[in-house]
């Protein structure tokens, strides 16, 4: 901890010191350089009102920390130093520490350290006009470096962060990111468009925020981005007509106060972190609830949001290979490729007119909340030789193993389930292991409208394959844990495969094995010594291998699950 404070109170910031950071910035930024997420962050920046300093370069390189201050006589270890005087002030800093020893001893700690922390009364910046303003009824085509298909439709909105009580932007976040029945994501999924959307808060800086709709796109959603952009505006007018509801709010604010209230323990350092942060954007009294706790009901602040999602304020990013003929104009620190043209007004005027959709709704309550938290009686615990508590076995067959420990350390109302089904056909080949893989994805996406009200309620379950089978795992609040089994013992075991589904998925599960190719140099590294090291693997090639062979077979996840459960497969459960 004290070498912690001697960097606030006596940074010494050596000339070799600032060099070696100045190279490591700039090997930062050269591995980012053909990263897609950092180029289309970069881009979204560039879109800013000339002037903002939100359209800056949001990193560095040796270009900006070395070649150009160097060109115009300016030494960066001087610019370092007089940064550190001006901003570290002791005012605008938060501090947090995270220990076992009693709060007293930590404050002592605390205070020895850091009280010589100077206080400069530096009042921190804020930006009240937004980069965006006015920049809206745009549309970007940007060509990625991975075969890459995605459309974001980002609006401006001020900073709520102040509003923390009452939560206006997670309102919307919750109706608009659903994943439900009558659901945005349900419509597009149903049309073959889209297989995942993200909706809500993107962070801008003090003083600004943005609100995002991102989904990525199909090879028959590339070919209606149009319509993808007009059903958001349907939905976004079905919420508008049908009005702020309170109880979709007291449903938030109830799932927020249990979550809360049942909280697990995180790891210290990314607790302290978060607490840090937490300073920064709560009262000090609400630091810990703040995040969670939605107390305050304010309607009229929800309808101030939902008037910025409108056409003429959206700006339309979509990112495909197929743009490279198109793309005239080029970023000036990524070298990202784009166009950009405006958003035709009768486009515009159509999606503000537009009408109702028959087939989007808002969701209905949700049943999955739990009431019930009181804890199941305790089991007298066995006496034991040794401290690690180990599972017992309630059932042992040829088929099957049951294995149970109940927990007496956490004391929450939670329970966790692991069911491994086991088969000697899963990693045979590539094309069966590829099956095992396809059957997943596609059972999840089958599941997604029933399991994303669980999800919400702190009810999560995951499947996913392995080399010895699948592994089915629940976890959460144990009041509901056994109707979400059922439901997914039930859908797997009846399982039919949706043909219009299999091709949706298919082609993202191809193109992913395809990306390997593109990975960082490491990571292509380490998949080799695995394949070294252990007795069985296969590399990516061989999977794209296998995977040409999945068109011949719709009914093939099914048959698979089949074969995993007759005689030459076993099952194995454990519960705690």
């Amino acid at each position: 901890m004290d070498r912690f404070a001697q960097f606030f109170l006596t940074p010494t910031f050596t000339e070799s010191a600032t060099d070696r950071e100045v190279k490591a910035v700039n090997s930062e930024n050269e591995k980012n350089l053909a990263n897609d997420g950092w180029r289309q962050m970069q881009l979204e920046r560039s879109m800013s009102k000339a002037g903002h300093d939100y359209g800056k370069f949001g990193t560095g390189s040796a270009d900006t920390l070395d070649v150009i201050p160097k060109s115009k006589g300016i030494d960066v270890r001087s610019e370092l130093l007089a940064f550190h005087s001006k901003w570290y002030s002791s005012n605008i800093m938060a501090l947090t520490v995270v220990g076992k020893d009693d709060l007293d001893q930590l404050e002592a700690m605390v205070v020895d350290k850091f009280s010589l922390v100077v206080n400069k009364d530096v009042r921190v910046p804020s930006w009240l006009d937004h980069p965006y303003e006015n920049k809206g009824g745009k549309q970007l085509k940007v060509v990625p470096i991975k075969d890459l298909r995605h459309l974001n439709m980002t609006f401006p909105i001020k900073d709520y962060s102040h509003e923390f009580q009452s939560k206006p932007v997670s309102y919307l976040s919750h109706l608009v990111g659903h994943e439900g029945k009558g659901s945005l994501l349900s419509e597009l999924k149903s049309l073959g468009y889209v297989n995942n959307l993200v909706a809500g808060l993107k962070s801008g800086s003090k003083g600004f925020d943005f609100f995002i709709v991102n989904v990525d796109l199909t090879e028959v959603g590339i070919e209606h981005t149009d319509e993808i952009v007009q059903l958001t505006f349907q939905y976004l007018e079905m919420v508008r007509q049908k009005g702020v509801q309170k109880w979709v709010f007291e449903e938030i604010q109830h799932v927020n106060n249990m979550l809360f209230r049942f909280k697990d323990k995180e790891r210290p350092m990314g607790y302290a972190r978060q607490l840090a942060n937490s300073i920064h954007n709560y009262p000090l009294e609400a630091v810990l609830t703040g995040p969670w706790m939605a107390e305050e009901w304010k309607p009229e602040l929800i309808k101030e949001v939902l008037d910025c999602l409108v056409p003429k304020n959206v700006q339309v990013m979509i990112v495909s290979q197929k743009f490279a003929t198109d793309a005239d104009q080029t970023e000036k620190w990524y070298g990202t490729r784009y166009s950009i043209e405006d958003i035709p007004e009768d486009k515009l005027s159509a999606w503000h007119q537009i009408a109702l959709h028959d087939r989007l709704n808002l969701p209905t309550p949700n049943v999955f909340i739990p009431t019930d938290f009181a804890l199941v009686a305790r089991e007298e615990e066995k006496a034991s030789s040794t401290s690690v508590k180990v599972p017992s076995i309630l059932q042992d067959t040829a088929k099957s193993r049951l294995w149970y420990l109940q927990d007496n350390e956490f004391m929450k109302p939670k329970a966790c389930l692991s069911i491994e089904f086991i088969s000697p056909l899963a990693y045979v080949d590539p094309h069966h292991s590829n099956l095992v893989s396809m059957f997943v994805r596609l059972f999840d996406d089958a599941l997604t409208e029933y399991t994303y009200n669980a999800e919400i309620a702190g009810l999560w379950y995951s499947l996913q394959p392995t080399k010895y089978g699948m592994l089915l795992q629940t976890r959460g609040y144990h009041q509901k844990q056994d109707v979400l089994l059922d439901k997914i013992i039930s859908s797997m075991k009846n399982f039919v495969v949706d043909e219009k589904r299999f091709e949706v998925l298919k082609e993202p599960y191809i193109r992913g094995l395809k990306a390997s190719d593109y990975y960082i140099h490491y990571i292509v590294v380490i998949n080799v010594i695995k394949i070294f090291i252990f007795f069985f693997k296969f590399d990516s090639t061989e999977f794209r291998y296998g995977a040409t062979s999945l068109s011949c077979f719709v009914q093939a996840p099914k048959s698979y699950l089949g074969k995993s459960m007759d005689k030459r497969g076993t099952l194995g459960c454990s519960l705690k």
